[in-house]
C-alpha cells in the first residue's frame, strides 16, 4: 500500500489536484457556454462589452488554475506510478486507471495550448507585447478553440472524458484482489 510521508503527500496532491482540475474545468465550461445562445455558436447580443470582457478575463484566470492543477495531478500520478510499481502490478484496476489517465495527456496539452493564447492575451508574459484585449479578439480565440474541438478534437475530448470517468469508476468500484477469507477464491 501507500506508506511513507512522501508517498502520502503525493497521494494528497493527486487527489486535491484532480478535484481542482475537474471542478475548474466544469466551471470554465459553464462560463464559456453562458456567452452563447443555447445550441448554437452565436454569441448573446444582450451582454455589454465590459461584462463580456470580464467573463473572458475570468475564464483566462481560471485557465491558469486548471492548468496548474492538471500539472500537479499528472506529476504526482507519474511519481506514484514510478515509485509504486509493485502496487500497480498487483492491483490491475489501479494500473488500468493510470493508463487511461496518461493515454489522453496529448488531448489535454492541445486544449491548454488554445487556453494559453487567451491567458497570454489577458496576462502577457514579460517578453510579450502588451495589448488591450477587445471583445472581437477574445471571441475569435474562443471560436478557434471550439471549431477545433468540433472536428476530431471533439471526438478525442469526448473519449478523454469517458477515459477519465472509467478511471474514476475503476478506482471506486473496480475488481478487488482475492483474499484468503474470500469464499469466491476457494
Amino acid at each position: 500500500m501507500i506508506s511513507g510521508t512522501f508517498d502520502r503527500i503525493l497521494l494528497v496532491l493527486l487527489v486535491c489536484g484532480a478535484a481542482v482540475w475537474l471542478g475548474g474545468s466544469l466551471l470554465r465550461a459553464q462560463m464559456f457556454y453562458d456567452l452563447f445562445t443555447p445550441g448554437t455558436l452565436n454569441f448573446h447580443g444582450n451582454f455589454e462589452a465590459a461584462a463580456e470582457l470580464q467573463s473572458f478575463r475570468l475564464v483566462a484566470l481560471s485557465g491558469t488554475l486548471v492548468l496548474s492543477a492538471y500539472v500537479v495531478t499528472a506529476l504526482s500520478a507519474l511519481l506514484l506510478f514510478i515509485r509504486k510499481r509493485r502496487l500497480w502490478r498487483g492491483e490491475s484496476r489501479l494500473f488500468m486507471a493510470g493508463v487511461l489517465f496518461f493515454l489522453y495527456v496529448p488531448v489535454e496539452i492541445a486544449q491548454f495550448i488554445y487556453d494559453a493564447e487567451l491567458t497570454r492575451l489577458w496576462f502577457p508574459l514579460w517578453f510579450d507585447e502588451a495589448v488591450t484585449p477587445t471583445v472581437a479578439m477574445c471571441r475569435r480565440l474562443l471560436l478557434q478553440r471550439l471549431q477545433f474541438w468540433n472536428g476530431y478534437g471533439g471526438m478525442l475530448a469526448a473519449l478523454a472524458g469517458l477515459a477519465y470517468l472509467s478511471s474514476a469508476l475503476l478506482l471506486v468500484w473496480g475488481p478487488r484482489p482475492a483474499t484468503d477469507t474470500d469464499p469466491a477464491a476457494e
